[in-house]
């Protein structure tokens, strides 16, 4: 997951940091649930109350789902990895 500033001013990396996952809500409503390693485990409506025992952080982007979903890839390929998403 590429690092965004956030609604707040903040990073999503700051939100990251921790044993607990992340959910990251777009504009539109599609959340994307952020595991703790930094791998999404989920993207659509439903809401996380947990992950792995531990409630979840949820946070709101600026940036629409399409438009994070280009960075990521963007990201990924300057890193050589593909777009296929891992397993949770």
């Amino acid at each position: 997951m590429p690092d965004v500033r956030l609604e707040d001013g903040s990073r999503l990396f700051d939100h990251l940091r921790g044993r607990q996952a992340t959910e990251f809500v777009t504009p539109e409503g599609p959340r994307l649930l952020i595991r703790p390693d930094g791998y999404i485990a989920h993207i659509g409506t439903t809401h996380f109350s947990e992950y792995a025992g531990e409630p979840t952080r949820t946070i709101h982007g600026p940036i629409p789902l399409e438009a994070g979903v280009r960075t990521l890839r963007k990201a990924m390929a300057r890193n050589g990895a593909g777009t296929t998403v891992s397993p949770i």
